[in-house]
């Protein structure tokens, strides 16, 4: 890595020594003496950025690496290396641009077309960085990595079968890293094509592969914890996902209002990003652990020291998932529960958390945990910060009916904008909104634009946004009539947002769980009408529903009401979680004995 030309200067000769050595901060101060006496030294220079590159030192490698490229500006490597400095720190199209200039200096350079594809990527501009992943794949046909890269892109711009395809060469070429197969698990749930069956022998084979060799133990026996007469039970929660996310949403309202006179509740969140929702969770829990930085091994002798009775999955195969920590079982009970909608395949996960409606009667082969399911709903219609759900009806104003979606645009395929398309096409002077994070890039908006072009859409009809703060995120839904819920993998909590924020939701019924939840919502809150058997149906209940504007109104004077009167409700939810955890906790015990 420490390339230099032909080294004169003694210092430098003892620094690069010093780098073979590991010893880094003996090294920078050797380079830094040398530049003391010759601040233009351009192989100090050279040297000292490289190494601050090792050292995650992004800042300082940028200024080091700037002043010697003034003595070389055409050394693509040094520019090269000045890119990836800028790409570490955040400055996504600084970097392109130094990529791009490297790349102009010696074309044979073929990796750098997946270095400017992967920070387009970074830079959520998907649909530019595909183009440049797939020349770096016309040169370089053996790298997984490019396959992995193309996935992801694909994935948010809801090119699925892309993303899939790419995945599974990724995992086909290097079975041995985890990343591949696990981002195979996750995405399979939007292929129709994908059977339960399927899903399960994918997770099942992670497992064989990755999770069965995680190493570790906990010093004793679980099962002289299992004591059927305890009156108070110690909760842990795992997730990477304790901050402004989804499964916050869910889980916070929940621990703030659960019996604490029976419950103790223990946080190990796996990430470090922080914010108000981190701090609202600290405050609530008995404990509260960063363990982002541990071993499985070190989180699960934590756990087990804490005492855990009952320990909680809440991310599964998603970013930040700690699985080999329940692979050690350091807890006598360890259920899984939101985060990820399937089964892990993992023999030492005991419960999976769901509804009669997300796991109905005979699937439950396909899931290696015990299903348990909640009298009710697997989750609750409260979603802390919502605004007051308005009463008028834009159509009213407008004059038009206004379609949204406001998911997540990796659960967005073609197949959904091809229906969609047609359901602006029955609908004259319709229009519809788009808000995700993703749509951000001209060149990802023109992609969706295209699509919908393609299908005779005219651009005037279409409203693509790019999320921005929740507060205005929130707003979008007091713009539109009717939300359209994209298939396979539907809404969650974009789907409970609308109910609750007075906007009918237009669903399809699946034959999977992520296919299900807005269907469970809808049929909870007795709005059995919004839900389609196939995108046929979908098609006409959507274009029904918009030249039925008294139905609209109605609607949207009683959506949250209906909600949250409806067996969702926070309430309702969190009776049946504690019924739920003391039956878990009794079956172990019985188990045990």
């Amino acid at each position: 890595m420490y390339k230099v030309a032909t080294v004169q200067n003694k210092d430098i000769q003892k620094s690069l020594k010093l780098i073979d050595e590991l010893k880094y901060d003996d090294a920078i101060y050797l380079l830094k003496k040398v530049l003391r006496n010759d601040v233009k030294n351009s192989q100090a220079l050279s040297v000292l950025g490289q190494l601050y590159i090792s050292k995650a030192k992004y800042k300082e490698a940028i200024d080091c690496l700037e002043k010697c490229i003034k003595h070389s500006p055409n050394d693509y490597e040094l520019i090269a290396r000045l890119a990836y400095a800028c790409e570490k720190n955040g400055d996504y199209q600084k970097a392109i641009d130094l990529y791009k200039k490297a790349l102009s200096y010696d074309l044979n350079q073929f990796h750098l077309y997946d270095c400017i594809g992967r920070t387009l990527s970074k830079d959520a501009q998907d649909y530019d960085a595909i183009a440049y992943m797939y020349k770096a794949l016309h040169h370089i046909k053996n790298d997984p990595w490019i396959h992995n890269n193309i996935a992801f892109s694909a994935k948010r711009i809801g090119a699925y079968d892309i993303a899939l395809k790419h995945y599974e060469i990724a995992h086909q070429m290097d079975p041995a890293t985890q990343l591949f197969l696990s981002c195979q698990i996750f995405n399979s749930f939007k292929d129709p094509n994908k059977t339960l069956k399927d899903i399960q022998s994918i997770a099942e084979d992670n497992y064989a592969k990755f999770l069965s060799k995680t190493e570790g133990q906990v010093p004793g026996d679980l099962n002289q914890r299992l004591d059927s007469t305890k009156t108070k039970l110690r909760l842990g929660f795992v997730s990477a996902d304790i901050c402004q996310h989804p499964v916050s949403a869910y889980l916070l309202p929940v621990l703030e209002n659960i019996n604490r006179e029976q419950f103790d509740i223990y946080i190990y969140y796996a990430e470090t990003k922080v914010d108000h929702v981190t701090e609202s969770f600290k405050q609530l829990a008995n404990k509260f652990e960063f363990i982002k930085s541990k071993s499985d091994q070190e989180a699960a002798l934590m756990i087990y020291q804490d005492e855990i009775d009952l320990l909680f999955d809440m991310s599964g195969f998603t970013t930040g998932g700690r699985l080999g920590i329940f692979k050690i079982k350091p807890a006598p009970v360890q259920v899984h529960h939101i985060g990820f909608f399937g089964t892990l395949g993992m023999p030492q996960m005991d419960f999976l958390l769901a509804d009669a409606h997300m796991i109905r009667e005979g699937e439950d082969q396909f899931f290696t945990e015990k299903v348990y399911r909640m009298d009710t709903c697997y989750t609750h219609c409260n979603l802390n910060g919502l605004p007051e759900a308005r009463r008028d009806l834009p159509y009213t104003k407008n004059g038009f009916v206004t379609f949204g979606s406001m998911n997540g645009f990796h659960k967005i395929s073609t197949h959904v904008l091809n229906l969609w398309s047609s359901i602006l096409k029955e609908i004259p002077n319709s229009k519809l909104i788009i808000n995700a994070q993703s749509l951000k890039t001209e060149a990802n908006k023109k992609y969706v634009l295209d699509i919908f072009a393609n299908n005779g859409i005219d651009r005037s009809r279409l409203d693509i946004r790019s999320s921005g703060p929740r507060e205005d995120f929130l707003k979008t839904y007091s713009e539109i009539d009717i939300a359209l819920d994209p298939f396979p993998y539907g809404g969650g909590t974009t789907t409970t947002e609308s109910l609750m924020m007075n906007v009918p939701v237009v669903t399809i019924d699946g034959d999977r769980w992520t296919a299900r939840m807005s269907s469970s919502f809808l049929t909870l809150s007795k709005l059995p009408e919004l839900i389609a058997k196939d995108q046929d149906e979908y098609f006409k209940i959507a274009t029904d529903l918009a030249k039925d504007t008294d139905r609209l109104l109605f609607y949207r004077n009683n959506l949250r009401t209906q909600v949250i009167s409806s067996n969702l409700n926070l309430e309702t939810h969190i009776n049946n979680l504690e019924k739920a955890i003391w039956e878990m906790w009794q079956i172990k015990c019985e188990e045990s004995t």
